[in-house]
């Protein structure tokens, strides 16, 4: 589960928006933050397709509006999840967030970076920890580059074995 985790200033309390991908977390973001339409980034990534024809848009829209609708919607389902995460950091710089204000995370997974960054290492240890630990197959590296698992075990050996140093 993918989550947004930021202050909210209105409310003044952390607010955790979890989603199945960057798109979920848009709408849910737009619907919170924004009093336009959720879907305001979209409507702009797709007015400046190449593809997308406005004029067919409109008269699908006066002759038929089922067929209007499946004609946008197929140029909504060809934007990226990657582009929904542009998106999500457009929404935030609009309300003055800096990137240090919110983060991205997947939820039930361990990250390495919170074990490694208080051991004193230096940069070429931990590109090996980070070239071992991808080695074994049980690491993946999340959108940020971060490296993460779902083996508290592996997590935790880890863990140890820096305290040992």
């Amino acid at each position: 589960m993918l989550v947004l985790k930021f202050k909210h200033s209105g409310y003044q309390r952390e607010v955790e928006i979890e989603g199945d991908n960057f798109r979920g977390i848009y709408y849910d973001l737009s619907m919170l933050l924004n009093s336009n339409s959720p879907s305001l980034e979209e409507e702009q990534y797709i007015l400046f397709d190449e593809d997308y024809d406005e004029d067919l848009y409109k008269y699908l829209l006066e002759t038929s509006g089922d067929e209007a609708l499946d004609y946008y919607n197929s140029f909504v389902e060809r934007i990226s999840d990657n582009k929904y995460k542009d998106f999500i950091v457009e929404i935030m710089e609009g309300k003055n967030y800096r990137s240090s204000d919110y983060e991205f995370y997947f939820k039930g997974v361990h990250y390495f970076d919170t074990i490694i960054e208080y051991s004193n290492l230096g940069i070429k240890e931990i590109e090996q920890i980070n070239k071992n630990l991808l080695a074994t197959g049980k690491v993946e590296i999340d959108f940020s580059d971060r490296l993460y698992t779902k083996d508290y075990n592996l997590y935790k050996q880890l863990e140890i074995e820096l305290e040992d140093e």
